[in-house]
């Protein structure tokens, strides 16, 4: 069975001639369309140009054979048309009789109280089988009313999301803040854009003798003005944070004459003295009562590396104690004070990272790796120089205190270890710390996945210096990841196989496949593979790229040479 090509034709008109036997007839089919036959070599079917964008195929730039062998390939490049079914829309509905590619469904909508996210026309079949551009149906926000307590809607045009409405209060309460709210992607309103608070009552009930002068309203955040019923005088201190900087009002009854309020400091700065003020007869508040110093600042500015351990306040007079940051250990006093001129106590103590050179301990002696981080429990090999050797533990500590443990090695006169030039190396029946004396002589050998290059049998002489040495090439990676060639592979490699310097392989391609270039690699003394310029490229055989046929014309003799291409195949 064969499929013509969707993309170039569709059925359009059908005719018919008598077959002479029904085997002499082919079953042709075209996507969406039922079957039809035609007598073999007998043209019976006009066809229809039919196009679908080039977005719409599924199928590009790949390999197909010619199966039925007459050389037209148009038709073994069919793609097919999938079905994308009804769309399933969450909370919305699309109505629609056609869902096969390139079929388009407008008129969508989304259910009460559901929005669309975003306009959307019509929708598209996809050869993928999804409708695209995505449809979706957003929840509106529900009553605003509701978010906010005592409020009520002035202005309100809808409820989808991305929309805004104005709000006001109800009677007998104040707005503060912002009367526009909208509704988020959430689906839930901005929170805490405004605030209905209850008004102020009379304030002839707080104040006795009071009559009111100017009203203009008793709304929060609004402000009157007062005066006293005839026969009687208005008479009371002034703010009190006038006489005092950086203060606040803790309780507040009364600024009349004889009252008391207590006080308070403004964030950021510490009551000093008598917080409780009273109003005295000649309208002024108790004077030098208390003072407001600001609190101390981070103490971590002032000591690098620091950290709080116990953080109680930064305000004048409080305390705090101090640690260090991990990986440096402090030195000196870790309580510090915050003084009246709002400073901590300064140079108390200091953070210090890790631990100094130690070769300072031992004579002759330095650091085998320089560049590694000392840090607190971090331990480190000491090596000798040139013309000393190690006798004892080289090995020291870093403490949590920046100090080290005390060393358990010297350098003596001797060779240096033969170890420290030659990596992968060790030595044979050797004890550590023992010195490389004059006269010794020592094995030495390399580890596995290492190669030796030379005689390992080497003897200290009396200048220091050892009669010869060796080198551990190590075996080269894994050769099946470090190449990356496509469709290519190391001709009997396995796990087990060899790596060693020397060692050889040929790459070979998988089966349908020919190698060119120089498959050969071999394993070299810097441990890495050489490199190589191969690719693995399709056998000949009878198949070419789709839409670009080998013959424009098919003839008797094109159909017997592709026959005989694919009998030898």
């Amino acid at each position: 069975m064969r499929y013509y090509p969707v993309h170039r034709y569709s059925v359009h008109h059908l005719a018919y001639s008598a077959c002479a036997l029904p085997n002499q007839c082919t079953y042709f089919r075209t996507v969406a369309y039922a079957p039809i036959t035609r007598c073999v070599n007998t043209i019976l079917i006009l066809l229809q140009p039919y196009s679908v964008p080039e977005k719409y195929l599924l199928q590009n730039n790949t390999f197909i054979p010619d199966y039925d062998l007459d050389g037209n390939y148009d038709e073994d490049c069919a793609f097919t048309l999938p079905e994308c079914y009804r769309p399933n829309i969450t909370n919305g509905s699309a109505n629609s009789n056609k869902t096969y590619v390139t079929s388009k469904i407008t008129g969508l909508s989304c259910h009460n109280y559901f929005t669309p996210a975003y306009t959307v026309d019509e929708i598209t079949c996809y050869a993928n089988g999804s409708w695209a551009p995505e449809f979706i149906c957003q929840r509106d926000c529900s009553d605003p009313e509701e978010d906010y307590a005592h409020s009520t809607t002035v202005h309100k045009i809808s409820m989808a999301i991305g929309s805004t409405v104005i709000m006001g209060c109800n009677d007998r309460y104040s707005m503060t803040g912002d009367n526009n709210i909208t509704c988020l992607e959430t689906s839930r309103w901005q929170s805490n854009k405004f605030e209905c608070l209850a008004d102020c009552g009379d304030p002839r009930d707080d104040y006795n003798n009071s009559a009111i002068l100017v009203n203009s309203s008793w709304a929060v955040n609004s402000t009157i003005e007062m005066d006293c019923q005839e026969g009687f005088a208005l008479i009371d201190c002034g703010d009190p944070r006038d006489d005092y900087n950086n203060s606040a009002i803790l309780v507040n009854s009364s600024w009349a004459v004889y009252s008391t309020i207590e006080m308070d400091c403004q964030e950021g700065f510490a009551l000093i003295g008598e917080k409780t003020l009273k109003c005295h007869e000649n309208s002024t508040w108790t004077q030098n009562a208390f003072s407001c110093k600001e609190d101390c600042g981070d103490p971590r500015d002032d000591y690098n590396n620091s950290a709080i351990l116990v953080n109680s306040s930064w305000a004048v007079y409080s305390t705090i104690e101090m640690d260090c940051q991990e990986g440096f250990a402090l030195i000196g006093e870790k309580t510090l004070k915050c003084h009246e001129n709002s400073t901590w106590t300064q140079n108390a103590f200091s953070c210090k990272e890790g631990c100094d050179d130690p070769s300072a301990f031992v004579n002759y002696s330095a650091l085998h790796d320089p560049s590694k981080p000392r840090k607190h429990g971090s331990s480190h090999k000491m090596i000798c120089t040139d013309g000393y050797s190690v006798k004892g533990n080289a090995s020291m500590t870093c403490l949590n205190n920046s100090t080290w443990t005390p060393p358990k090695f010297s350098c003596v006169e001797g060779c240096n270890d033969p170890r420290l030039s030659t990596e992968n190396s060790y030595i044979e029946d050797y004890k550590e710390g023992t010195p490389f004396l004059p006269d010794m002589t020592i094995i030495m050998k390399c580890k596995r996945h290492s190669t030796k290059l030379g005689i390992g049998k080497m003897t200290c002489l009396d200048n220091k210096q050892w009669t010869r040495n060796i080198s551990c090439i190590k075996d080269c990676p894994d050769p099946r990841t470090f190449f990356s060639i496509p469709l290519a592979m190391v001709r009997g490699f396995t796990d087990e196989s060899s790596r060693a310097y020397g060692v050889t392989y040929d790459f070979r391609c998988r089966l349908f496949y020919t190698l060119y270039g120089d498959g050969r690699i071999e394993c070299l003394k810097n441990s890495s593979w050489n490199n190589v310029n191969i690719s693995c490229k399709t056998c000949k055989c009878p198949c070419r790229r789709r839409g670009n046929p080998r013959h424009d014309n098919v003839t008797k003799e094109t159909y017997k040479e592709i026959a005989d291409e694919t009998k030898k195949k």
